[in-house]
């Protein structure tokens, strides 16, 4: 089901900044380096050895193993919130981009159901889900109304095993 953006952007200033964004050459390198830096290189050398990483590699490059998140433009949710809100689910995000009313940010494939589900049960105007397309068109809660007792669980656990020491150590200053 595909729903319209609730704002239109018309204006000449408006089209002016998205011109800026386009030439946005770090973006565009975040999202080639991401996907490889997040590729599952371990598992895929467990699975199947050197195929394994040949097939990751593949995946990687024609970005099978990633899923594109798009949430609507002009809404209370700023693409900084958004990526502050995955972020604390150290859900690790790469390849931002934008069209002309929606942005969009690329998650690991393991990790998007859980990035949706957060994302929508925070109250982000997701314009496309993978896997909960019944709920795109739902009524939200304004940004505000959500309390940090509905939000799930941040897992913590989990986050120090994983990842190497340098990713962990940059998420500790607040770069990663």
């Amino acid at each position: 089901m595909k729903t319209e953006p609730l704002v239109t952007r018309d204006s000449f200033w408006d089209a002016a900044s998205d011109a800026v964004c386009y030439m946005d050459c770090i973006d565009l390198l975040d999202g080639v380096v991401g996907g490889f830096r997040y590729a599952h290189w371990r598992r895929a050398w467990q699975r199947r050895g050197a195929l394994g990483i040949a097939l990751e590699f593949f995946a990687t490059l024609f970005e099978r193993n990633s899923v594109e998140i798009r949430f609507a433009r002009g809404t209370p949710w700023r693409g900084i919130d958004v990526e502050r809100l995955l972020y604390r689910y150290h859900i690790p995000i790469w390849g931002r981009w934008l069209a002309r009313n929606e942005l969009m940010l690329r998650v690991k494939k393991s990790q998007a159901r859980f990035a949706e589900y957060i994302l929508l049960r925070c109250g982000v105007t997701l314009t496309r889900s993978r896997y909960y397309p019944n709920f795109v068109a739902a009524p939200r809660p304004e940004r505000n109304a959500m309390k940090s007792k509905d939000a799930p669980r941040v897992w913590t656990r989990r986050f120090w095993r994983s990842g190497n020491l340098l990713d962990r150590a940059l998420q500790l200053i607040g770069l990663g």
